[in-house]
This record gives structure tokens, sequence and C-alpha cells, in this order.
């Protein structure tokens, strides 16, 4: 996938990263946060959640949050993006219903829909392995 189209989709999600960026992030010149971090992933359909488990292996940071305040942050993150996306979704299934726009566009907003559903699959898979892992972490407790 070409720089731009990376950008265009981590647009769409709602977490954009310029395309200028992408290279560098991928160089580590620069750095990324965290819904940018997913946003990639998502646009990517890699498992991002790895990602985090790597980067964060063997490191001990002092004053670091609880796992269980991070999941928590995550989850409240992932239902954020869920929200828009959930939104886009409405946006390009029902504009075509109760507006008047040209074949072609509600052809495009068909593709989008679908682009939507996708990535909404994603995030709810995402949102349901957090709340096992918070699940199992407050059993434990």
């Amino acid at each position: 996938m070409s720089y731009v189209r990376l950008a265009e989709a981590t647009e769409k999600i709602g977490a954009p990263v310029h395309r200028v960026a992408i290279p560098r992030i991928e160089k580590g010149e620069q750095g990324v946060t965290l819904p940018e971090l997913i946003a990639l992933g998502v646009a990517l359909e890699a498992d991002w959640s790895k990602w985090l488990d790597r980067a964060t292996a063997g490191v001990d940071i002092p004053g670091a949050r609880s796992d269980r305040a991070v999941l928590r942050m995550l989850i409240a993150e992932v239902e954020e993006k869920l929200q828009t996306q959930r939104h886009n979704l409405f946006q390009a299934e029902e504009g075509p219903k109760r507006l008047n726009v040209p074949d072609q566009y509600r052809e495009r907003l068909a593709e989008e829909a679908e682009h939507y559903r996708e990535l909404i699959k994603s995030l709810e898979d995402a949102l349901e392995r957090y709340k096992d892992d918070l699940r199992g972490m407050e059993d434990d407790a």
C-alpha cells in the first residue's frame, strides 16, 4: 500500500497520519502515538495489538500505569473509534437513501460502507480481546 493510500485510510479511521510521517515512523525517525499506531495497524489489516506487546516486552518503566489501567484506556480508545466508524457507516448507508445523489457516488458510498464494516469488525475484535484480558486480570486479583 502506498504512503498516500495508507494516510487516506488512517484519516478515514479517525486518527490521520500524514503521508510524509509514515516513512519517518517506519525508519524510527519519528515517534507515533497510540491512536496513530492503532490506525496504521487497522489500515494495514495487521494484528497491531502484538506490536504493542513487542514494543514493551521486557521494559520496566518505573511509575508506569498498571496493566489493568492500560487495558481500560485501550478499551476507551477503541470504543471511541467504534463510535466514529459506526457514525461513518451510518452516513455511507443512509446518505444515498435520503439524498438525491448520482449513481457513481452511490457506488462509492457502498464501497466505503463495506470498508467501514470491515474496520468496525476489526475494532470489535480488538475490543473483545481487551475486555477478555481485563476480565482475566480482575479474576486473578
